[in-house]
């Protein structure tokens, strides 16, 4: 548990300071590696060790670090045994409970279906502050009274 905390920490630090930075054109981003160590040799094969040599991490950490890279910022990439990604944060369509009425556990289990659905075409990827919050701050009109389509 104090792993995966530390490791949620660093992220949420390198993507303040990526947004901190990006005036200055400092760039900040996380890699996920996974390499073969001391510790995975005693429980991988020593072919699956090899095919997790550092060798395959230190080409991203280069490019990332280097003067080429002049906009990728505040992102998180996971990077092993020679395959790559880049990891984003997604927020599924969700939906807005009005604001003037006392919230249920039922009003919540019946719409459960909705703000957890991340397959009907309405999530979002929000990558700022601003846009993480804009929904929020838009639900605080929300007094019941607008006709909301069925989902």
């Amino acid at each position: 548990m104090n792993y995966s905390t530390a490791k949620g920490a660093i992220t949420g630090l390198a993507r303040t300071l990526a947004i901190e930075g990006k005036k200055y054109n400092i760039l900040v981003n996380v890699i996920a590696p996974s390499a073969g160590t001391a510790m995975t040799k005693t429980i991988w094969t020593q072919e699956m060790v090899d095919a997790f040599k550092p060798d395959y991490i230190a080409p991203f950490v280069g490019y990332l670090s280097s003067k080429e890279n002049t906009e990728t910022t505040g992102n998180l990439f996971e990077i092993l045994g020679g395959w790559a990604a880049q990891i984003r944060w997604q927020r599924a369509g969700g939906f807005g409970f009005p604001i003037n009425k006392t919230l249920t556990p039922e009003a919540v289990i019946s719409k459960w279906h909705i703000f957890t659905n991340f397959e009907d075409g309405r999530a979002t990827h929000p990558s700022s502050p601003q846009e993480a919050i804009q929904q929020l701050i838009d639900n605080f009109g929300n007094d019941g009274s607008a006709v909301k389509a069925k989902l």
